[in-house]
C-alpha cells in the first residue's frame, strides 16, 4: 500500500484513518502489519504537532481493538528509546475531547502488567492529565475513560498518595453527586466507587474519605 510507504504527515494519516474505517479487512491489514504499526509508534514518539499526534492516536485506538494488539502496542509504546508517553501528555493537555478519551483508553489498554503500570504512572505529567480528565471535563465518556485509566495504573501506594494530593476524593465525591444512577452512567458510578475503594487502602485515603 503506497500510503504506508510514503511520508508520514497529517494528510497521509487522515487517509490511513479513512482507509481503516472502510472495512474490517482494511483495519486488520493495518493492525497486522508490524512494520506499519512500528512506524506509527516511532513517529508518535517524536510528534510535536497536535493534529498529527491526534491522528496517530486515532490510528492506535483503532488498532487496539484487534486481537493481540494490546501486547504489541505495550511493547512498542513503552520501549525505553521511545517517548510516546510525552506525546500522550500533549494530547491529554491540548487535544480535542475525543482525542483525550482515546488517549486514556489506549493507556488503560497497554497497562497490561505491573511494569507497564509503573512506567505509565511514573511518567511526569501523565497522572495529573488523567486526573484533569475527570476533574475538569464534564463529558461522561471522558470521565469514564479517565477513571478507567487511573484504576488501571494506580497500583502503587505512591501513586495513590499522589492522586489524594491532587484531590481525587473530593473530585470523585462531586462526580457521584452529579450523576444519577441510571443505566447510562452506571459504568461511571462503578468506576468512581472503585477509585474510592482503591485510595481507601492507604491511611491518607481513609483520612480524606472521612
Amino acid at each position: 500500500m503506497d500510503i504506508l510507504n510514503g511520508a508520514v504527515n497529517y494528510d497521509s494519516l487522515v487517509k490511513i484513518v479513512d482507509f481503516m474505517k472502510v472495512s474490517d479487512e482494511n483495519l486488520k491489514f493495518i493492525a497486522n502489519s508490524n512494520d506499519a504499526v512500528a512506524r506509527f509508534v516511532d513517529f508518535f514518539g517524536n510528534c510535536s504537532e497536535i493534529k498529527v499526534c491526534e491522528s496517530i492516536v486515532e490510528i492506535l485506538d483503532l488498532i487496539s481493538l484487534e486481537n493481540g494488539a494490546r501486547e504489541k502496542l505495550n511493547s512498542l509504546l513503552l520501549k525505553s528509546d521511545k517517548d510516546s508517553l510525552s506525546s500522550f501528555i500533549l494530547v491529554l493537555r491540548n487535544g480535542s475531547i475525543k482525542s483525550k478519551i482515546k488517549s486514556a483508553m489506549i493507556l488503560e489498554s497497554i497497562a497490561v502488567n505491573s511494569e507497564s503500570q509503573r512506567k505509565i504512572a511514573e511518567k511526569e505529567g501523565i497522572l495529573y492529565e488523567l486526573y484533569n480528565l475527570i476533574a475538569v471535563e464534564n463529558d461522561r465518556l471522558a470521565i469514564q475513560a479517565g477513571l478507567s485509566a487511573l484504576l488501571a495504573i494506580s497500583t502503587s501506594r505512591l501513586v495513590r498518595k499522589e492522586l489524594i494530593r491532587f484531590g481525587i476524593v473530593k473530585t470523585v465525591g462531586q462526580i457521584l453527586s452529579s450523576f444519577d444512577f441510571s443505566s447510562t452512567v452506571r459504568a461511571v458510578i462503578e468506576k468512581a466507587l472503585g477509585i474510592l475503594e482503591m485510595v481507601a487502602t492507604c491511611t491518607e485515603g481513609r483520612e480524606a474519605i472521612c
